[in-house]
């Protein structure tokens, strides 16, 4: 029970100057206790704060959150700084900027999604899970979490600061690897989250935005695989217990939370202890690895998969089987159904290795130029590099 006190109602002390006051009474999961009142608008003249007993004001917030859940206006964002817009530019929806006040941010409703909390001016933010914990705090003022549902968690600014949400499905970014990628394209550093039993899901998220399908039982191939890693903050994974034909990226070292790695052959990835928070799919055909990789060719195999994450993160899905067709030249795609655009990539076992495919203007990695496509017409793409005599190719289309 919270009491509020008002002037007006009973009369306090005697003659014509006394004044009277009023005391307001309401439930706690209708007021959210001290943290909430104090946020309130009209805000209270004066609110005690509960430094003693947390316990109840820990209980008192999580009994009145799951009813106040934010309805953001998607194009409530305003002004985007060019750090914010670049963000945006990576497959991140602008949800809010929400102004300064109330010292924490509701997560909005979402289903497996993720959330990036960008504070300005650098403000420190922090994650609070139910029961009042701050599981993860990002003193740069950059904050991602990934949740199938977010619903009871709140982002909490240690100071006034304006603040942007943005939210992007987590199978199409790719996990919390997949959103620290997105956000490192944008020039921002992400102290980033899931919970502790979502490790897995998150793995198969990355794994599934970078192009790679999980085993499927009675079709094992003796191909090496690529393996998605999401481990808590505490993991003690390394390098040293992976062996040779192994390469990661970024590189493992006690305290790497998420990482994605390829073997150069079946079962090179053996660490002592395999952490919570793993998996791995046969090493997709379209890397067109030689049949004994060295480190330079596991190297552009995790850079050609980093690549489909940022493709994923941009909304398209990666294709290498049905509407397309290598020539001498370079590839023909045929326009589909409710797809307007591809991004397609040739590659080899030996040099060039990858061949740009394009339209009009050859592209780079770094900066994809998506083609056009005509329902039912047929787009003829020239490879750069070009394609010299008839060795074995592999290709794939990232349509949209």
């Amino acid at each position: 029970m919270v009491r509020v006190q008002r002037r007006g109602g009973e009369r306090e002390g005697r003659g014509r100057g006394a004044r009277r006051r009023r005391a307001l009474e309401a439930e706690v999961a209708a007021v959210g206790g001290p943290d909430v009142l104090s946020a309130m608008s009209p805000k209270p003249g004066a609110v005690f704060n509960e430094t003693v007993d947390r316990a109840c004001a820990e209980a008192s917030f999580d009994a009145w959150a799951p009813e106040h859940t934010p309805s953001l206006d998607p194009h409530a964002a305003g002004s985007l700084s060019p750090e914010e817009t670049a963000l945006a530019a990576q497959g991140l929806a602008p949800l809010a900027l929400v102004a300064p006040g109330a010292p924490f941010v509701l997560a909005p409703r979402g289903d497996d999604t993720c959330l990036a909390a960008v504070a300005r001016k650098g403000a420190a933010l922090s994650l609070r899970v139910p029961g009042g914990e701050r599981v993860v705090t990002a003193k740069n003022g950059a904050l991602g979490l990934c949740a199938k549902d977010p619903t009871k968690l709140s982002v909490w600014r240690d100071e006034a600061s304006e603040l942007v949400l943005f939210q992007v499905p987590r199978r199409r970014i790719g996990g919390l690897l997949g959103l620290r990628e997105a956000a490192a394209r944008a020039a921002i550093s992400l102290t980033v989250w899931t919970p502790p039993e979502e490790l897995a899901a998150d793995a198969l998220a990355t794994l599934t935005a970078s192009g790679v399908a999980p085993p499927v039982a009675g079709l094992e191939t003796d191909r090496g695989s690529a393996i998605a890693i999401s481990t808590g903050a505490r993991s003690m994974l390394a390098s040293s217990d992976l062996g040779e034909g192994v390469l990661c990226l970024p590189d493992l070292a006690v305290g790497i939370s998420q990482a994605f790695c390829v073997e150069a052959r079946k079962g090179a990835f053996a660490p002592i202890e395999k952490p919570p928070g793993l998996a791995s799919g046969p090493s997709p055909l379209w890397l067109s690895l030689p049949a004994s990789p060295k480190p330079a060719d596991l190297s552009r195999a995790l850079d050609l998969l980093a690549f489909a994450r940022k493709m994923s993160a941009a909304g398209f899905e990666a294709s290498s089987l049905v509407g397309a067709t290598l020539t001498p030249e370079g590839l023909e795609v045929s326009g589909r159904s409710g797809e307007t655009e591809v991004v397609a990539l040739a590659t080899s076992p030996s040099p060039p290795h990858v061949h740009i495919l394009y339209s009009n203007l050859p592209w780079t990695l770094a900066e994809p130029r998506p083609t056009a496509l005509i329902q039912g017409a047929v787009m003829k793409l020239r490879a750069e590099p070009r394609f010299l005599g008839r060795g074995p190719r592999e290709f794939v289309v990232f349509r949209r």
